[in-house]
């Protein structure tokens, strides 16, 4: 599950050095790739109720968007639905507060905020040998990776200032077929196969850089397509009465990637030689993507009263980046695995869910009120970085509709401060809006 991937290459070097020389050895520099990420670096799933809830759904997945969550609770569907249709947006409005300890640098990272289609999903439940059935096909953004900064730098010299502006767009999804079985009557097990390639528009990400002074004007490109596949295997267990539990596991999978690199420079000055053809280069490179897995439990407290806690377990320290040379590198610290020292990490969550029931159910059945809170640790070497989150929601539940609308806040202060060389810690804060329409 590729790690929110955030490419922080090369040119955060220029602040250390003259541009000249970086220029002159851009392509000798390229490996190791160093990533950050600066949303959530853990694999969660869709929608706009579980994400109101704090995120707490791997016990409590019984809509069409289970599969992203926990596909052995597709089975826990209402046996009186038989098909169902999931249509997600998200919107995030994104900021980070950022400073650089290097005097004469000034960093801040502008505001972003994009609407996004986050999943799409059709259902079908069934019987099959007379077992209860259900199929599902998904689409899910898995990681967005849209980010801007600028750079001002002026190496000690107040007539020379340096601009780097620097953006990133794009985002990594997957395409997944999901299947369910019920065993017994408590026991549910299901499983999804994960596609990350080029079905819907491509599966990449781009980077630009623009440094630009009085001395020359420095520009590098690069982008990302990203392939592979994965697998998903989840149960979904009755306790008791009104204690269910439910398991996921994703397994580690290694993804393609295609890196195509352009670098143009223009001199201005007539003590630098001047490069007048723009540099091309593309490579093939590997990316090792971790175990993760976890298990949640839903307590139902009464008739139309749920609390749901999850716990999350990704194992950072198996993410390798292999370059063409075929050396291993961690892409979270840019050095070699022997030398890199990332933990797995876990993350908590927890959210409940109280339905309002209308006596007279004319149009609108009943109002589901949600509220959620989680422990979202990002990885790093030496450590981790602190970030917790909030989150509401509500849900219209109508006769053949559900509309549901999530607001989630995640924040962190003094994080991501070791995986670039120039920027400092950053205080961090991140809005996230979440619409979703189930047609059933």
């Amino acid at each position: 599950m590729l790690l929110k991937i955030i490419r922080y290459h090369i040119f955060f070097l220029i602040l250390f050095s003259w541009v000249p020389y970086s220029v002159g050895n851009a392509f000798a520099d390229l490996d190791p790739e160093r990533f950050e990420n600066i949303s959530s670096f853990n694999p969660v799933g869709a929608g706009s109720r579980a994400m109101a809830m704090g995120g707490a759904n791997i016990a409590l997945a019984d809509n069409a968007t289970a599969a992203s969550w926990n596909p052995g609770c597709l089975g826990i569907i209402d046996e009186r639905i038989k098909f169902q249709f999931a249509y997600v947006l998200s919107y995030y409005n994104r900021s980070e507060n950022e400073f650089s300890e290097r005097e004469g640098t000034d960093c801040s990272g502008v505001q972003v905020a994009e609407p996004e289609l986050n999943y799409l999903s059709v259902v079908r439940a069934g019987y099959l040998f007379g077992k209860k059935v259900c199929f599902s096909v998904n689409y899910q953004q898995m990681y967005d990776l849209n980010r801007e900064i600028e750079i001002k730098t002026d190496f000690g010299d107040s007539d020379n200032l340096s601009e780097i502006n620097y953006s990133q767009k794009g985002s990594l999804y997957a395409l997944g077929v999901a299947f369910n079985a019920r065993l017994t009557y408590k026991l549910h097990l299901g499983g999804t196969i994960n596609y990350w390639g080029n079905v819907f528009g491509t599966n990449s990400w781009s980077l630009l850089c623009q440094d630009r002074s009085n001395d020359y004007l420095y520009a590098k490109k690069d982008k990302f397509e990203l392939k592979g596949w994965n697998y998903v295997i989840g149960l979904h267990y009755k306790l008791f009465e009104n204690l269910f539990l439910g398991v996921v596991v994703k397994t580690p999978f290694t993804a393609n990637i295609e890196h195509k690199l352009k670098i143009d420079y223009t001199s201005f000055s007539s003590d630098i030689t001047p490069i007048s053809e723009p540099k091309f280069k593309k490579t093939y490179v590997k990316m090792d993507m971790p175990l993760s897995y976890g298990a949640g439990l839903a307590y139902k407290v009464q008739r139309n009263w749920y609390i749901t806690a999850d716990i999350y377990r990704t194992h950072w320290d198996q993410l390798k980046y292999i370059d063409e040379k075929g050396i291993a590198f961690s892409p979270l610290s840019a050095k070699n695995i022997d030398q890199s020292h990332i933990e797995p990490l876990v993350w908590y969550r927890a959210g409940t869910e109280y339905e309002i029931e209308f006596a007279q159910k004319k149009f609108l059945q009943s109002l589901k009120l949600r509220s959620g809170l989680f422990y979202d640790p990002a990885p790093r070497d030496n450590g981790k970085d602190t970030i917790y989150g909030v989150s509401c929601g509500v849900g219209f539940i109508l006769k053949r509709f559900v509309f549901d609308i999530a607001y989630q806040y995640r924040f962190g202060d003094d994080v991501m401060n070791s995986n670039i060389e120039v920027i400092g810690p950053e205080d961090m804060k991140e809005n996230y809006f979440y619409t979703c329409i189930q047609f059933r």
